[in-house]
């Protein structure tokens, strides 16, 4: 018995079937220069529009933050804030509880953080002032000055005249 092989004409051989190496795609020098120009177009644009992006962020940010501290001086500035230093209202309660649903500040929401602050923290009421006698009682009036006192020896008044 012999070994032989035979092949099917039909059949293709084992050096058919092999793929051809494919080519590598080469582009010619100037088209691969107009696309890394292009490219780095792009990114230059790509980056400034990102730096303008921030800066209008930013600006937005500054711009409502002013919103609000004018919604809260306009509820302060409508009626009498119990609180003794207003500017507590920014560290003791949360600025995002001013704003509505719209992003707008809400003078009701900011009278109920303030009366939410006072609640919590009773110690930064304002004293309220004594009337007495018709007057309103206030702080002692400060003492006099050197120069007054002066004064009043070389006329010969006394301290309390």
């Amino acid at each position: 018995m012999s070994t032989e092989t035979t092949t099917d004409p039909q059949e293709p051989s084992e050096a058919a079937t092999e793929a051809p190496e494919a080519e590598p795609a080469t582009f010619d020098a100037e088209y691969v220069k107009k696309l890394r120009s292009e490219a780095a177009q792009r990114r230059r644009e790509a980056k400034e529009a990102t730096e303008r992006l921030t800066a209008q962020e930013a600006e937005l940010a500054e711009l409502r933050e002013a919103r609000l501290q004018r919604a809260v001086a306009d509820v302060n500035a409508g009626r009498m804030s119990p609180l003794a230093d207003v500017s507590d209202i920014w560290i003791f309660a949360d600025p995002a509880t001013f704003l509505d649903d719209a992003g707008k500040p809400d003078p009701q929401r900011i009278e109920a953080a303030i009366a939410d602050v006072v609640q919590r923290k009773p110690h930064l009421v304002a004293p309220v002032p004594t009337i007495t006698r018709g007057v309103q009682a206030g702080p002692p009036p400060p003492p006099p000055s050197i120069g007054a006192l002066i004064g009043r020896a070389a006329r010969g008044q006394s301290e309390g005249a």
